[in-house]
């Protein structure tokens, strides 16, 4: 009996151990599943706070990419956005240039826990086309650059005078023209000079004719750029714009514009915007060669004849009439010379 005692006595401390480490066991494990936990829990905060960012720095994109007169302003001015709530979290989106480039920095953030991702927006090489719709069956041309159209329904021409992709995006345009002191003077119908002198921003009169050989040469002096403000404009046969000094003119038709014969616009260290009203017509036809821009997001061009372009076209409606080659323009090169930037989506960072 005593020996059955004894071996009782040596079972209890066995017990106590088998338990205490069963109960250790135990602890670690539901502290070992409890830590799995918090960081599984972690972990998908932390994949909602970069999908938040991701969404925010998106949804800029998007409203940056189909809004270009948006866009000039973030080149200027850094801009912050306050937290806008979304799903379980909320996003603050930075927007701000460098030199060229847009960058968009959106910052997720679900309970405390906050991702950052960055969205590289960048201009196009060589943007040549956008047109509410483009008709140019039967035109023999060749369009090389970036072209966008608001829908498919709306291009009636042959897909192969376009030399590179062409993609179906609508874009909102509600950029107005540049306005300034402008002297008034009278219509212009032979062959003039127009200076820039720092005492007016340009000048404005009723209607520009040139024909023959005139020419008219806009003298930029020291300035940086000269508006030139008219009611109506034509250039016939030989006539040309010529440049002195470097700039940019900014002329503004507000009813029809006919450039046709052989008239030149052929700037190598200057540019010329072309604005055009609602509803008005810009028409080359012949044999004309011209650099630069044209903004007419309600107008219609017209391209006939033998045209080169080089450069771009902001249009409601692109009629291709001819054998007409446009090539697409550089925008980071005239960054400083384009009231209107569209731009691209570069990459993620």
């Amino acid at each position: 009996m005593l020996n059955i005692r004894n071996q009782s006595g040596l079972a209890l401390p066995a017990v106590i151990i088998v338990m205490a480490a069963a109960l250790i066991f135990g602890t670690a494990l539901w502290t070992y599943a409890s830590a799995e936990r918090t960081q599984v829990d972690r972990l998908e905060k932390h994949m909602q706070a970069h999908f938040l960012a991701r969404s925010g720095a998106e949804a800029v994109a998007e409203h940056l990419l189909t809004n270009p007169s948006a866009v000039r302003h973030f080149l200027d001015h850094k801009s912050e956005s306050e937290d806008i709530p979304l799903g379980e979290g909320y996003f603050n989106v930075t927007v701000y240039a460098d030199d060229s480039e847009i960058i968009i920095e959106s910052t997720g953030t679900v309970d405390g826990i906050s991702e950052t991702m960055s969205l590289l927006l960048t201009t196009h090489d060589d943007f040549a086309l956008y047109a509410t719709e483009i008709d140019g069956a039967g035109a023999a041309a060749e369009i090389f650059g970036t072209v966008f159209i608001s829908c498919e329904e709306k291009m009636n021409a042959d897909e192969s005078i376009f030399q590179d992709e062409l993609d179906y995006e609508e874009m909102k345009f509600d950029h107005e023209p540049p306005d300034g002191d402008l002297e008034e003077i009278p219509s212009i119908t032979d062959s003039q000079t127009l200076q820039a002198t720092g005492d007016s921003d340009g000048y404005t009169t009723d209607h520009i004719d040139i024909g023959g050989n005139s020419t008219l040469t806009i003298d930029f002096a020291d300035q940086d750029e000269l508006i030139l403000e008219a009611g109506s404009f034509s250039a016939t046969g030989n006539s040309e714009i010529v440049p002195e000094g470097q700039g940019t003119l900014r002329l503004i038709v507000s009813e029809d514009f006919d450039g046709s014969g052989t008239f030149s616009t052929e700037w190598e260290d200057s540019f010329v915007v072309i604005y055009m009203s609602d509803g008005e017509t810009l028409e080359m036809t012949g044999t004309p060669e011209f650099h630069g821009a044209i903004y007419g997001p309600g107008a219609t061009v017209r391209l006939g004849g033998n045209v080169v372009f080089h450069g771009m076209v902001i249009a409601d409606e692109l009629e291709v009439l001819g054998n007409i080659t446009m090539q697409g323009l550089n925008m980071e090169k005239h960054l400083d010379d384009l009231d209107i930037m569209i731009y691209q989506i570069g990459q993620w960072y």
